[in-house]
């Protein structure tokens, strides 16, 4: 049967309604609002489930043909007494062959993996889909008479040039998976089959999936909005895969005459999503063999799981799917505002297209006119304001400098604003509190004048309000504020048009910001997914208006499939794909103004994509991407080489072009930065040999260059430099080659936040599972909800976490034994549970060389943690309730022991971990056989790994027995 846990993968798209929306309730786990408990499971797991991946005959297996991997590997579970529940099968030789289980006793997984069939052992994640960035169904309107392919986003990245060539992607098949799609959309074909825009699929989840019950799998991956259950909530019901089709392949003839990049390609569907956002990762993994299966060219997932390293199951699919000559396409988050090192799976994939976003250039939007006779004013729009006639306008303040407007209740002497059009300026507050505050005083309708933010559709809240440019506003308020009694006229009939807006083109404040920890370039480019107007589900209107890297993505995507109909198919054109839209993509500075600087690779990659030019190239460029490391493992002297396939000799001009250098991490807090994040122009030396050269036809040159990190940067603050090696040619080619490195040592980065920034307390900490602070020492019963629980935050990302219950009086040199077998994950199973056929004994001996009770807690490869109000990411625990095995923990007095492997540590180095002790604490029955009851005591100073911990003596019962479990 298949598991019922989750992992919640990311929909990179936020969502906001014009109509009144369903508030998201959301618990707020900053200081203000006091600990969090322990029973909210903030942990990105899913316990006691796995993904096994198994050897293959394709891989090379000895093992008898007779017997398939899987009957191989429960024939030895059945014979050496093991038991386990399984879930999906994984069965492509060529790309992943294994199962998800769940494994009721975690000492069994050492016996697992001693089996000669297991290649690997990867947990199954679990997170919650993060709040969306902006949504506006439409319900349709006039066509406004624009001609074919003027399309900004189009005439932004080159696809208009080759449309009006006469390529629409032809021939080239793109898989989707995502929440399905609403094929009965007109303008996404109105059909599924053979005859139609959508030729097929699969639904893995069934309608009624939430992401914690079982699926129930179909041959309809239709979108289902699911009716009356589409909320804020409900965030996948909302039609986010019919959203990414049109992006795609949206039809001409439509009112509003949007194309898809590539609307003459082949769409497949695979939901994977129910209308709660949530996916399995085992189902994520059986979607992407299935859509490598069904012969798909392009495979494109706006989806995401925390991550920043490049191994969990769906990254490591995803790319070995791309390096059999498909090309796949992952969405990066829309937390872009948090900071760098938040790369997500499967984008952090070594071979996947990572995409980012760019604004759009222009935005829907209508006009009305001024009784005075100025020039018309737009406001951002899709539906058209309902109001027929005039209405004179109100100004809640007459500074338009104000920073705070109508962030307060109105003055007394307000006048009811029922017939008024109030105009309020932006900032200081949420939209809500503004008009809430007016809407006190009587106002309906509103007029939102931007303040230098972002342009775009704003939420309403359920108020009739849309957003101005900000000289329209400073405008109505002057005249508001002369007594010209300005009227303003509106007519329900309008159909919407478009206006160019500043910051086209720019990177998103939502696009989410790499490297991955292991420094690989991410995103690989950037598109546009700014307020991006496309299909949606018939039930809300047909058409809506999105933002979010999930917009980016497909965009790319369908990118990608001209590029193959143009190129031809086939495993290497396939393979070059990445390659060509990063070497032609376009540098993307950091604003509009002129001799702006270019914004870090972090941000953007190699920079906004230009199909046209990767398809129409001439040079072939050796690679698309310098990875330069660290300090400690630098790789700074590159080699380039240049191939002339034409038939005249052509001359080549090397430079170099500097983008800005961002501190990463905080040197005061060791936190990292949120946005905006410290820029540097303080960029990298660059030495180029043979700047200048000639290559003849049919033959190859190249040129040496030594890229070194900046002086001046701290390395405490872990600066990412970045730039771009610029290429022209006598062809009137331009290429560029984006470098990335770090200005300091990466194991020298802190991975435990030990601050009190986020709850008001030192971190980690230990707590009761109500999340109070216990007395010195406290006993807990470990009955019930008495138990004690470790508060914790990851500043960075760690290799291998691991928790030990230690004796109070432990020295801690943090020693962890070298792996010895194959397998990814296998060096952190085998020193958990050590090589003894799956037992271990407990407290005598030691664990990795320190002497220990035994493992409460283990984990490979975590993400750093973002922000602390959200649950699914922001904390973790580590609830001593039992062994990691379940069995039961002794009564006596222990610390535990917190251990974080730095990024690039060694695990048989001490100095390589990152670690903390916690105060003493007792399990055992209470004096008085009642539960304690915690207090506000402050907490204990905690101890370093390299410290010795309390002297005191142990006053376990059995401190010197031994535990069979």
């Amino acid at each position: 049967m298949r598991a019922a846990a989750c992992i919640a993968f990311v929909c990179a798209l936020s969502l906001h309604l014009f109509n009144p929306p369903t508030l998201v309730s959301a618990s707020s786990l900053d200081r203000r609002d006091g600990i969090p408990s322990a029973a909210a499971d903030a942990e990105n797991i899913v316990p006691g489930k796995y993904i096994i991946e198994l050897d293959s005959p394709a891989a090379g297996s000895k093992h008898k043909r007779s017997l398939t991997p899987h009957q191989d590997f429960y024939d030895e579970l059945a014979r050496r007494g093991i038991s386990v529940e399984t879930g999906i099968e994984f069965n492509d030789p060529n790309l992943f062959v294994g199962l998800e289980v769940s494994v009721g006793n975690s000492a069994d997984l050492d016996v697992i993996l001693s089996m000669q069939r297991v290649v690997a052992i990867r947990q199954v994640l679990m997170m919650a889909i993060p709040p969306l960035v902006k949504y506006q169904p439409v319900n349709g309107v006039n066509d406004p008479a624009l001609p074919p392919d003027t399309q900004s986003t189009h005439v932004m990245t080159g696809v208009d040039k080759l449309h009006a060539q006469g390529n629409f992607g032809q021939g080239i098949q793109i898989g989707i998976i995502d929440s399905g799609i609403d094929y009965l959309n007109p303008s996404l074909g109105g059909g599924i089959g053979s005859n139609f825009l959508v030729k097929g699929g699969y639904d893995f989840v069934g309608d009624a999936y939430t992401g914690g019950n079982t699926p129930v799998p179909d041959d309809d991956p239709m979108d289902t909005h699911r009716g009356a259950q589409f909320s804020v909530e409900s965030r996948a019901c909302y039609g986010h895969g019919t959203h990414v089709a049109g992006i795609i392949a949206a039809q001409p003839g439509n009112i509003y005459n949007i194309t898809g990049v590539a609307y003459k390609s082949s769409i497949y569907a695979y939901r994977v999503l129910g209308c709660t956002g949530t996916a399995q990762d085992p189902v994520v993994v059986e979607a992407l063999l299935r859509a490598y299966r069904d012969g798909n060219d392009v495979i494109t997932l706006s989806l995401s799981s925390g991550s920043g390293w490049s191994t969990s199951t769906t990254g490591v699919v995803a790319s070995r799917i791309a390096k059999k000559g498909r090309v796949v396409t992952a969405s990066l988050t829309n937390d872009g505002q948090m900071g760098a090192w938040n790369t997500p799976a499967p984008a952090s994939g070594d071979d996947v297209i990572a995409v980012g976003s760019v604004e759009n250039s222009v935005l829907p939007s209508i006009n009305v006119t001024l009784s005075d006779g100025h020039a018309p004013i737009p406001y951002f729009s899709l539906r058209a304001f309902p109001v027929s006639g005039s209405l004179p306008v109100y100004a809640t303040s007459t500074d338009v400098t104000i920073t705070n407007d109508a962030c307060n209740p109105l003055p007394a002497n307000t006048p009811n604003l029922a017939g008024y059009l109030v105009v309020i300026r932006r900032g200081g507050c949420s939209v809500a509190t503004k008009f809430a505050n007016a809407a006190a005083k009587g106002a309906k309708y509103f007029f939102l004048y931007n303040d230098g933010s972002a342009l775009g559709i704003i939420s309403s809240g359920g108020y009739i309000a849309v957003l101005i440019r900000a000289e329209d506003g400073v405008y109505l308020v002057n005249s508001f504020a002369s007594g010209a009694n300005v009227k303003v006229t509106f007519s329900p009939s309008t159909a919407p048009g478009f206006t160019e807006i500043p910051g086209g083109g720019l990177i998103s404040t939502y696009s989410g910001m790499g490297p991955t920890y292991d420094l690989r370039i991410k995103p690989a480019v950037v598109a546009p997914g700014g307020n991006i107007l496309s299909t949606i589900p018939r039930a809300f209107g047909g058409w809506g208006v999105s933002s979010g890297t999930s917009m980016a993505t497909p965009f790319v995507a369908g990118s990608a499939a001209l590029y193959l109909s143009a190129r031809g198919k086939g495993d290497k054109t396939a393979r070059s794909v990445k390659k060509a839209l990063q070497n032609t993509a376009m540098m993307v500075p950091a604003s509009t103004a002129d001799g702006a600087p270019y914004v870090s690779v972090a941000q953007q990659g190699a920079g906004l994509i230009n199909v046209y030019n990767a398809i129409h190239a001439r040079t072939v460029v050796s690679t698309s991407e310098l990875l330069l490391n660290d300090t400690a493992y630098g790789n700074n002297v590159q080699i380039i080489t240049l191939s002339n396939p034409t038939k005249k000799s052509v001359t080549y001009t090397v430079s170099h072009t500097p983008g800005l250098t961002i501190s990463t991490i905080n040197s005061a807090t060791k936190l990292p930065y949120t946005s905006p994040l410290p820029t540097s122009s303080q960029a990298a030396s660059v030495s180029i040999l043979s700047q200048k050269f000639t290559v003849w036809p049919g033959f190859f040159n190249g040129f040496i260059l030594s890229i070194q990190p900046p002086a001046g940067v701290d390395p405490k603050t872990f600066p990412i430099y970045s730039g771009f090696v610029t290429i022209s040619s006598s062809l009137g080619e331009t290429f560029s080659i984006p470098y990335l490195g770090v200005a300091a040592k990466m194991k020298d980065m802190a991975i435990l936040d030990r601050t009190a920034q986020s709850f008001g307390i030192q971190l980690p900490a230990l707590l009761d599972s109500a999340g109070k602070v216990p007395k010195p020492n406290q006993t807990f019963s470990l009955i019930g909800n008495d138990y004690p629980a470790i508060l914790y935050r990851r500043a960075a990302g760690t290799p291998s976490f691991l928790a030990d219950l230690v004796m109070p009086n432990t020295q801690v040199p943090g020693v962890t034994p070298a792996a010895k077998k194959r397998g990814l994950f296998w060096n952190w199973l085998n020193g958990i549970f050590g090589n003894n056929n799956g037992r271990i004994t407990v407290p005598s001996g030691s664990f990795f060389n320190v002497p220990t009770v035994g493992p409460v807690q283990s984990f490979p490869y975590k993400p750093r943690h973002i922000v602390a109000s959200d649950e699914g990411n922001g904390y973790d625990w580590v609830r001593v309730t039992s062994f990691l095995n379940r069995t039961a923990i002794p009564n006596g007095t222990y610390r535990l022991l917190i251990r974080s492997l730095k990024v690039t540590g060694n695990r048989n180095v001490e100095e390589d971990y990152d670690a903390w002790l916690s105060p003493v604490f007792t399990i055992g029955t209470p004096s008085n056989s009642t539960t304690t009851t915690s207090t506000s005591t402050p907490l204990s100073t905690s101890t370093s790994a390299s410290t010795s911990s309390s002297t005191s003596t142990p006053v376990s019962s059995t401190s010197s027995s031994t535990v069979s479990v």
